[in-house]
């Protein structure tokens, strides 16, 4: 049966996206975060290279004055230039560094430090008086400091922290998309399983309603008779009215189990003699309906365990294998157990069901697309009452297929019941 998309957006997208977000906005605010404290940290940096600068730099303005003889020793990084007091530059009187393109003509008193562009480079510049006297007239005194290395760790620094964290980022938002998938599988199944499950119900009400509706309509159309006369359309009327009122207990069973308000009761009991007792009726059934009957109970099998449970699991196992069998064929259970387990085998030799069935036929409302199909008057719940009342006590519960034909379920159930 498949449900129609109504093409809406259900709240598992808006979970999807939400969850998405979660990830991507924390990340996006970390990576902010983390250029504010690159360039915090390129600014603090900066600020400890300007103080070095200016104090290596001090001395030539107030304990000696740098010939150009002294200036060559320095390396290509720095350039101390000379001014006199009228802001003109002292080349010609033999001081400080060789002039090049890029550095003032004239003196720039410099309040913080600034960036020039030297032959391409970058420079910081810092600039201060000349307090010591001295024969040359230098009034003035700026210091240039090559940067280009420090801009170059900067930058390639930060291009790395970023790609970095782009790349994490990328990682995480494809982690935390495939973990959303799997983690909201669940609950796609729950709304998928919930809009089945509603259409099922409203197509199984629908036809016992649709022909007690018929049958009210011909006794009404016909009101001239007695009840007698209209006893069998009163007995159709009974029976639709009777697998309505089984659903419905049906359906409670299942909602209570779904919400965990299934009441557990577990005594020390003889499952042996509770089975052995349970099997009678349906030995009588399967005798009337020219059916064989199977009983191999062993004897005295004693467990911890919720007696109206495994009687109602098994009962239901029995209700299935007696209702889709045809005559001439068994139906059989069989019990046995180990020092710690006890095995419940309920099968039948009919034409059992195939492969694509065995995988849903715990499914609710399912039904399987052969001669089990029969009209029966089920609801198509009790194998998925019989499995939530083994995910309830935590049994192991499978379907399988009967050798060498026919259909076959299997319970296993701890006998101590401490697995449940």
């Amino acid at each position: 049966m498949k449900i129609e998309d109504s093409g809406r957006k259900t709240p598992i997208d808006k979970n999807t996206m939400f969850s998405i977000l979660n990830i991507v906005i924390p990340f996006i605010i970390f990576l902010l975060s983390t250029i504010l404290i690159i360039q915090i940290w390129k600014n603090q940096l900066m600020s400890d290279l300007t103080t070095r600068t200016k104090t290596y730099g001090k001395e030539f303005g107030t304990t000696k004055i740098l010939t150009r003889s002294e200036a060559a020793t320095l390396t290509d990084t720095w350039y101390v230039i000379y001014y006199g007091a009228d802001g003109k530059r002292l080349d010609d009187k033999g001081l400080g560094s060789q002039s090049v393109d890029g550095i003032p003509e004239r003196y720039v008193p410099i309040k913080d430090e600034g960036v020039y562009d030297i032959n391409g480079e970058s420079y910081i510049a810092l600039s201060m008086d000349v307090v010591k006297e001295n024969e040359y007239g230098a009034a003035h005194l700026m210091i240039f400091r090559n940067i280009e290395s420090e801009n170059a760790i900067f930058e390639k620094g930060t291009a790395i922290s970023i790609t970095i964290m782009l790349l994490a980022m990328g990682l995480v938002i494809v982690f935390a998309a495939i973990m959303s998938k799997y983690r909201i599988r669940p609950y796609k199944k729950l709304v998928a399983s919930s809009n089945r499950m509603i259409y099922d119900i409203s197509h199984e009400l629908n036809t016992p309603l649709a022909v007690i509706k018929t049958n009210v309509d011909n006794i009404l159309a016909h009101s001239d008779k007695s009840i007698e006369d209209s006893s069998d359309k009163l007995m159709v009327i009974l029976d639709e009215a009777t697998r309505m009122k089984r659903m419905v207990r049906d359906l409670l069973e299942l909602s209570r189990s779904d919400n965990n308000r299934v009441v557990v009761n577990k005594t020390y009991c003889n499952v042996s003699q509770l089975l052995q007792d349970l099997v009678e009726p349906f030995e009588l059934m399967c005798e009337m309906d020219d059916k064989t009957f199977i009983s191999d109970i062993a004897p005295n099998i004693m467990a911890t365990t919720d007696a109206d449970k495994i009687r109602q699991a098994v009962m239901i196992l029995l209700d299935n294998a007696v209702k889709y069998t045809r005559k001439g064929d068994a139906v059989i259970i069989q019990v046995r157990h180990t020092s710690t387990k006890v095995h419940v085998s309920v099968a039948d030799t009919g034409q059992g069901v195939s492969d694509e069935d065995l995988e849903k036929i715990f499914d609710r409302f399912y039904r399987a697309d052969n001669s089990r199909t029969q009209s029966t008057g089920g609801s198509g719940l009790g194998l998925s009452i019989v499995k939530s009342i083994a995910q309830t006590l935590k049994w192991d519960v499978h379907a399988s297929h009967n050798s060498p034909h026919g259909f076959r379920v299997d319970i296993e159930m701890d006998k101590t019941g401490e697995n449940s």
